[in-house]
């Protein structure tokens, strides 16, 4: 798949505006962002899996995928606040 070759579409752009809504009425809500980050992982394990079913390798490749860029991400934000990391 080259989702990671292309440029980011303008319905993409949107998406990602739309998940930055939920994000804040997670906030408004009190949520708890561990019960926050487990509903959206679910849900984005149970869309690729149903879009995806004769392929479980590209599965975990995009799950891993999604993991190192929220790690990295996770750890730029850390240096930026903290000019260190815990590791």
């Amino acid at each position: 798949m080259d989702m990671f070759k292309k440029g980011v579409s303008k319905n993409e752009m949107e998406a990602g505006k739309k998940i930055e809504i939920l994000l804040d009425d997670f906030k408004k809500l009190k949520l708890d962002p561990d019960m926050a980050g487990f509903l959206l992982m679910s849900t984005g394990v149970v869309l690729m899996l149903n879009n995806n079913k004769d392929d479980p390798a590209f599965v975990t490749y995009m799950i891993s995928s999604a993991l190192m860029n929220a790690s990295t991400h996770a750890g730029s934000q850390m240096l930026e606040e903290n000019e260190w990391t815990k590791h």
